[in-house]
């Protein structure tokens, strides 16, 4: 409800329900942000939403083995899919912790498959970037917690479809919107990222706090461009590969 209310422009709204939840003390933000995005946390007290994971290849979902490089390294058939670009890698905030945990450079080490310093070595096929998101990297330092058919790469990690810093992402939108104070929500964010609080945020921030925090899950930035109104000129630059 606070998610339709935002894109309807009715911050007030917006807010209320928002604040429902964080009120409701039922959800928390997990601490460090890498654990958000490990098996082990499927049921965590952040995740609101999220897509079922599983190592049936009929019942989990994809999205995982569809980032995974392609052809994971002759090791599992990532489809190489759904990369990020060097724009979003620059665009973080120096010494936020949520960049090395949401992309991959080459020359960075990961869990894969058994190997906890597998390095990240890209494809150049001239078409793909040469980065890839983390995020959804950590079932594949088993075989078990991914599908043993690489046609369909589910794994075990449950993919998350909204979590609880986006609700209060969305409540600090809605109050900046209605020339409200914003700052103890982006702040809570930030913290968790060892980021230092701000004062007097603008929706700059909050733009930047977004898509740092949301990057590459389910089309949030594309969607945040539209909703603001910014997806004609942020489209109209070229991308680095």
């Amino acid at each position: 409800m606070s998610k339709a209310y935002l894109y309807a422009k009715n911050y007030a709204m917006a807010e209320k329900w928002a604040n429902d939840i964080i009120n409701s003390k039922k959800h928390q933000l997990l601490k460090p942000f890498t654990d958000v995005f490990k098996v082990e946390n499927n049921w965590s007290s952040e995740y609101i939403w999220s897509a079922l994971g599983s190592v049936n290849p009929i019942q989990g979902s994809m999205l995982p083995g569809v980032m995974l490089e392609n052809k994971g390294w002759t090791q599992y058939n990532g489809w190489g899919y759904y990369k990020p670009t060097k724009e979003l890698y620059d665009s973080y905030e120096a010494g936020d912790k949520r960049r090395e945990a949401t992309i991959l450079k080459p020359g960075d080490t990961f869990k894969y498959f058994g190997n906890d310093n597998f390095v990240y070595d890209p494809a150049d096929d001239g078409y793909h970037t040469l980065l890839q998101f983390k995020k959804y990297m950590d079932p594949f330092r088993d075989r078990s917690l991914v599908s043993a058919n690489g046609d369909y790469p589910t794994t075990a990690l449950n993919v998350p479809l909204m979590r609880y810093a986006e609700v209060i992402l969305i409540a600090a939108e809605a109050k900046l919107m209605q020339n409200k104070n914003a700052d103890a929500g982006i702040n809570m964010i930030r913290e968790r990222a060892d980021l230092g609080k701000i004062t007097g945020a603008t929706m700059a921030h909050l733009k930047r706090e977004r898509r740092s925090e949301l990057a590459g899950e389910i089309n949030y930035r594309h969607f945040d461009l539209v909703r603001w109104g910014d997806a004609k000129e942020v489209y109209s630059h070229p991308v680095h590969k």
